[in-house]
């Protein structure tokens, strides 16, 4: 049975082992380690690494329910924060994540098999966090449908 936390492992299992292949042709860092891609909510003060990747659960919704399974809708933030470089090219490593994880996800609707769709539904890019020059950021909200089989 499909859950939240099955779903936040695979993205991020996702995104460390198959993010390069989906980079833009003149892209050349884009790729995360397993410690840059974390479970949580952001903590730009303690960011070890110059790009990191964090995935938190936002809302999940539940439609068509039935005695046996229901189709659940979990929506995911993805903030990707760069930091420790110029504003343009903190700006196009961040836009450069961005674009990777699009063509992912476009090219992994079922992250594997455990869920049904992947929708990315926006963006927002925040050229300055916390009043800190050199510190920029991407929200990406992604929802991703699921059915859950309460006969087992």
């Amino acid at each position: 049975m499909t859950n939240e936390l099955q779903i936040m492992d695979t993205l991020k299992s996702f995104i460390v082992s198959n993010l390069a292949a989906y980079r833009d042709s003149d892209d050349t860092s884009t790729a995360f380690q397993d410690k840059e891609v974390i479970l949580d909510s952001p903590d730009v003060d303690n960011m070890q690494s110059e790009m990191n990747v964090w995935i938190e659960p936002n809302t999940v919704d539940v439609e068509d329910f039935t005695t046996t399974e229901d189709e659940q809708t979990f929506n995911v933030k993805l903030c990707i924060v760069a930091k420790r470089d110029t504003s343009a090219n903190l700006r196009t490593k961040v836009f450069h994540a961005k674009n990777a994880i699009y063509r992912m996800l476009r090219n992994n609707q079922d992250l594997g098999g455990i869920t049904d769709t992947v929708d990315v539904v926006s963006y927002r890019y925040y050229p300055q966090l916390y009043d800190e020059m050199g510190i920029v950021g991407m929200d990406i909200d992604i929802n991703v449908t699921y059915t859950t089989d309460w006969s087992i």
